[in-house]
């Protein structure tokens, strides 16, 4: 059993994990989060770059898509630092998925999910409503310990709030609050 605090995972290899979708550049402060949780613990730095393929065909590997300028930055910074590094990335029909996938397969005791909010306004290939939905699912099909960039975008995260409230553009209140009034 590996000691309370420790990084070791169900395999018993440390590892921590920094993602983005699509190649959008990495939130401030979270590839530094890595970097430093890696080097604390011992832990390999696993960082993984999924992007969206519309049409299905057969790839070579003189197809194979180049790594994302961001996801080569982060993993040059890291091994400089003699962190051991490995690169996931490659298209999929379903990206955020396939970073489900990747993290159940990987058991990272740490996800770093980090795509950089204020980047998110100007990509393409990844709205705030897919981020949103992106954060969602990898916080309900993974178990390990998820950061995202939250305190300072608020604004692009997904709330608590109920449906109704969100439609109507009032600010939700907790139900406990609500009972305790009532």
């Amino acid at each position: 059993m590996p000691p309370a605090g420790s990084l070791t995972g169900d395999r018993g290899a440390r590892r921590v994990m920094l993602a983005t979708l699509a190649g959008v550049a990495f939130a401030p402060g979270a590839v530094e989060l890595a970097i430093d949780v890696a080097r604390e613990h011992g832990a390999r730095l696993v960082v993984v770059d999924v992007a969206r393929e519309r049409a299905r065909r057969l790839r070579t590997a003189a197809d194979a898509p180049e790594i994302a300028p961001p996801v080569r930055v982060a993993a040059d910074r890291a091994a400089a630092e003699g962190i051991a590094v490995t690169v996931v990335h490659g298209p999929s029909p379903r990206p955020v998925a396939t970073l489900a996938r990747t993290v159940v397969a990987e058991r990272p005791c740490l996800l770093v999910f980090a795509p950089d909010p204020a980047a998110l306004a100007s990509s393409r290939a990844v709205s705030r409503l897919r981020y949103r939905r992106a954060l969602r699912l990898v916080e309900r099909r993974t178990a390990c310990l998820l950061w995202a960039p939250a305190a300072e975008h608020a604004d692009v995260l997904p709330r608590a709030a109920s449906g109704s409230s969100q439609r109507s553009g009032r600010r939700a209140e907790p139900r406990r609050a609500r009972r305790q009034t009532a």
